[in-house]
């Protein structure tokens, strides 16, 4: 009677000799290591798809050892993974989180803005307080000699702007000074700037006013300046 002979490091799939160092059995087909592999008994290609809970899915469309729905991701940032619907979620580090309305900007690292947003423009203040924050030097004179709107819808504008760089809250504060000074220089009249250098010093003093409460009272501002970036801000593109 003959007797067969198996090589010695080779292993049998079936009645078939293979290599296991570059081979797999897989429910009795013989299918190679690098480029294959073997999930519940069939064999699929290993640079296209993956074995997910016992079942071949396109590579990527695995989350948790479970296969993705249609049109949802894998957020691997939680423990476990979670799919989710990314035109409705963002996976973040926190968590996963609507992409609208932010309840904490700092959960939020890669944000950025609304399609189409418009930030609103009330003029000086904020919502609640531009009623007793004058738009004008001298504060509330009839017929505007200094009118500092223009420069509050610029600062409303800077704040409604979704920004995640460190500092832009400082950088819309200084242009708000800025553009104040300018409106006082440009707009008193020459005769007065000449005659009379403390008018204008004034005016310049009501626009380190308005700057300094910005920078300096964080509890008012700092509640501005957040308001304003989660209106205009989505928690991920």
């Amino acid at each position: 009677m003959a007797v067969g002979i198996v090589r010695l490091n080779a292993a049998c799939c079936g009645s078939t000799e293979y290599d296991p160092a570059s081979q797999g059995c897989c429910n009795g087909a013989i299918y190679n290591l690098a480029s294959q592999g073997c999930c519940n008994g069939a064999i699929y290609d290993l640079a296209t798809e993956e074995c997910c809970g016992g079942q071949i899915v396109e590579k990527g469309q695995c989350c948790n050892d479970q296969p993705l729905p249609e049109g949802q991701e894998c957020c691997k940032k939680v423990s476990p993974e979670a799919a989710y619907d990314p035109a409705v979620k963002c996976c973040e580090t926190a968590g996963l989180l609507p992409k609208t309305p932010i309840a904490n900007l700092d959960d939020c690292p890669s944000r950025v803005a609304i399609p189409n947003y418009t930030p609103p423009q009330n003029g000086c203040g904020s919502d609640w307080s531009h009623y007793i924050v004058p738009d004008s030097f001298p504060p509330g004179t009839a017929g505007l000699i200094v009118s500092f709107t223009d420069a509050c819808k610029t600062h409303d504008t800077c704040y409604g702007t979704c920004r995640t760089t460190t500092g832009a809250k400082g950088l819309c504060d200084t242009i708000l000074k800025l553009n104040m000074e300018t409106a006082c220089y440009t707009q008193l009249p020459q005769w007065v700037t000449d005659y009379f250098p403390a008018v204008l010093t004034a005016c310049y003093n009501q626009a380190d006013v308005y700057y300094y409460a910005l920078a300096d009272l964080p509890y008012f501002s700092d509640s501005a300046w957040n308001d304003a970036q989660k209106a205009g801000c989505q928690c991920c593109p």
